[in-house]
């Protein structure tokens, strides 16, 4: 067997890899801090995992040489006193402050807080932490204070995996007499491979988030490791390899695109290439590794790690609403705080119990207590998940088809208004009288057809809708195109969905799932509710940078989707469009608070639908927040999320509000 030998395996330590750590935690921070230049400064994690890969097999390779074997026992000692210790502090600071009422508008803290606690974060993102009711949180602007635990996650479970492989790997080198290098190059290489495949068969969010897809490069900087790098002596050709890596991470970390691009397709492993590239520039002495040798880049380094873990939770708590101005003037606010938080957890916390003379066997039984401990406080004072709309909903996607033997040529004619459909308001709710409308409904008992499309408040009512037309199947049938975060909008990418899965999945309703359901039968009735989707910011190009509905330009937009959507109805034959007004999000919703409506945003969304109403006869304006302002109580039980109605308060809207719109000449 072919092993580095006790010489090679003596590594100094080289402060210029510390200033590698400081390089990547400045551009995670640089990323989280929202400068749109920095758009790929996420790779900063692709390069911990490099380094990582490199130090820690390093390591092992050192002890095999030194004494001949890897005590699997230290390996994890060692990193539970290095890692343990802040991430334990900084979980149980993030419940206390969880049970104080912040990130109330998140629906799952305490799972995310088991989920960072047990290593599994970025699992529970894949699998579990990207329901609707989180991803909804986000379009409101809420941070989830433990959402980077990903990356540690990812990491840590790989080294609770690797010594046991390493050593069973090494030993079968052994006996084979193979070389451990052309094992871990291997290992390496297979696993690069992996992560295109993987991104290709369980999509972008398994390629970014889950362990086996970024185990490449993890043991790129394994394989790099067994190379003995550090004996590369002093040729510049070294150092101009390690120039060429850091163009490399800095292109990436600047031209790659925050919500998609190489890094969601698998390529991250390649990118590996480029960070082992500047490890080994490193290696050789010059002006690159005198750079990366300066003393507040290293120190950055030294106290990377507890930067990388309460940087988030800062960053989610201090919002520029509580701070009250945002830009580079909270980022340094932001860092300020961050710093001074992770130099008192790295030299009162992490340092001395890291350097401590206990006993193996007492520091593990001391951790298992504390995260015991830490566990306990998580399920104890963290609240459980809020109740949150669930996005999930039985009403069929089209009609039922029709007997023929139900067709017939008599007609009768009836009238409705919108004053009448909220005649149940109170005499002081002002109300708006819309021209006539003629509506001709079959002389036999053939139920009218509802189609109920918007967003998710859209879909919350048509729960509702359907669950009142179940119990009177002669007289309405519903069906619903509505979607999470569908709008009329189109067109332009939307606040909070970062890789545009609202928007595209709104556009395929339009473009493809109604006209196909318009071709099998044209429904009587629809009904249109939208809230966030239209009044959110949006960005329709780069230059013109993030509107508001209050914004001209978005304004006219606005206009000119609803016109479009409008005419799309009543073109195909629809003779009544009962366009909703919904109320407004209440105060339980999270984005009251970091991402508020404002008047004028909500003026210029209901001026567009008005317009319609204005514009043709057949659409008709349902103000629903005007009778909601009248009937929902105080304690929010309709709309628990204060946004979305329950099922059962959707029956009771339609019950004793929608139905005289929807049936005016036959109340119910």
């Amino acid at each position: 067997m072919s092993t580095p030998g006790r010489d090679e395996s003596r590594r100094v330590h080289q402060p210029a890899l510390d200033g590698v750590r400081g390089l990547a935690i400045a551009l995670v921070l640089l990323f989280h801090g929202g400068f749109s230049w920095m758009s790929g400064g996420y790779v900063g994690v692709s390069v911990f995992f490099t380094l990582s890969g490199f130090l820690i097999t390093g390591l092992l390779l050192s002890e095999h040489g030194r004494d001949g074997r890897i005590s699997i026992r230290r390996f994890y000692v060692r990193r539970l006193r290095r890692l343990m210790p802040a991430s334990l502090l900084c979980l149980a600071a993030v419940s206390v402050a969880a049970s104080l009422g912040e990130f109330g508008g998140l629906p799952n803290v305490r799972r995310d807080l088991l989920a960072a606690l047990f290593q599994v974060a970025n699992w529970n993102s894949l699998l579990g932490g990207t329901s609707y009711a989180d991803l909804i949180a986000r379009t409101a602007g809420q941070l989830g204070p433990v959402d980077h635990f990903w990356s540690l996650s990812v990491e840590e479970q790989f080294y609770w995996v690797w010594p046991v492989v390493f050593v069973a790997g090494m030993a079968r080198v052994r006996r084979r007499g193979g070389d451990v290098r052309v094992m871990l190059v291997v290992a390496a290489v297979l696993a690069v491979a992996a992560a295109p495949v993987i991104a290709a068969i369980w999509g972008p969010d398994a390629a970014y988030w889950a362990t086996p897809a970024r185990l490449g490069e993890i043991l790129v900087g394994a394989a790099l490791a067994s190379l003995a790098v550090d004996r590369v002596g002093t040729s510049i050709r070294w150092s101009w390899l390690g120039l060429v890596g850091l163009v490399a991470i800095l292109a990436a970390a600047v031209l790659w695109p925050a919500d998609g691009g190489p890094a969601y397709q698998g390529w991250l492993g390649v990118f590996a290439l480029a960070s082992a590239a500047l490890i080994v520039g490193l290696q050789t002495p010059g002006p690159l590794r005198s750079a990366f040798s300066v003393a507040p880049l290293v120190h950055l380094g030294r106290i990377s790690y507890g930067v990388y873990l309460y940087h988030w939770p800062v960053f989610a708590m201090l919002t520029p609403e509580r701070v009250g101005f945002g830009g580079w003037r909270l980022f340094l606010v932001h860092m300020i705080v961050t710093l001074a938080v992770a130099e008192l957890s790295f030299h009162l916390l992490e340092q001395p119990i890291r350097h401590g003379v206990a006993a193996p066997r007492r520091v593990a039984w001391s951790m298992a207590g504390a995260i015991a401990a830490v566990a306990l406080l998580i399920v104890a004072v963290v609240p459980g998940p809020a109740p949150t709309f669930s996005a999930s909903t039985d009403v069929p996607r089209s009609f039922v088809p029709l007997p023929t033997t139900t067709a017939t040529t008599s007609t009768t004619t009836t009238t409705s208004t919108v004053e009448t459909s909220i005649a149940a308001m109170p005499p002081t709710v002002p109300t708006t009288t819309a021209p006539a409308i003629t509506t001709t409904v079959p002389a036999t008992v053939a139920p009218i057809s509802v189609l109920v499309m918007g967003d998710s408040t859209g879909m919350s009512l048509a729960d509702g809708v359907s669950a009142w037309a179940a119990g009177r199947p002669d007289i309405a049938q519903v069906a619903s195109l509505a979607r999470v975060g569908c709008g009329v909008i189109t067109d332009a990418r939307m606040f909070g969905d970062d890789r545009g899965r609202f928007v595209e999945d709104c556009r395929r309703v339009w473009d493809d799932e109604l006209p196909r359901l318009l071709g099998e039968q044209v429904p009587d009735v629809v009904l249109l509710m939208v809230t966030l989707p239209d009044t959110l910011e949006r960005v329709w190009t780069t230059e013109e940078g993030p509107l508001h509905p209050r914004d001209a330009r978005y304004a006219e937009r606005l206009r000119a989707a609803c016109a479009q959507r409008a005419a799309l109805l009543i073109d195909a034959g629809v003779s009544r469009v009962l366009w909703v007004v919904p109320p407004r999000p209440s105060e339980a919703w999270p984005q009251s608070m970091a991402n508020p409506v404002t008047d004028d945003d909500w003026a210029a969304f209901v001026g567009a639908v008005d317009e319609q109403s204005r514009r043709h006869p057949q659409v008709e304006v349902v103000r629903l927040d005007r009778w909601m302002s009248q009937h929902e109580p105080n304690d929010d039980s309709m709309r628990p999320d204060g946004l979305h109605l329950t099922t059962d308060a959707a029956r009771t809207v339609t019950d004793e509000f929608l139905a005289t719109v929807l049936l005016p000449s036959n109340p119910t």
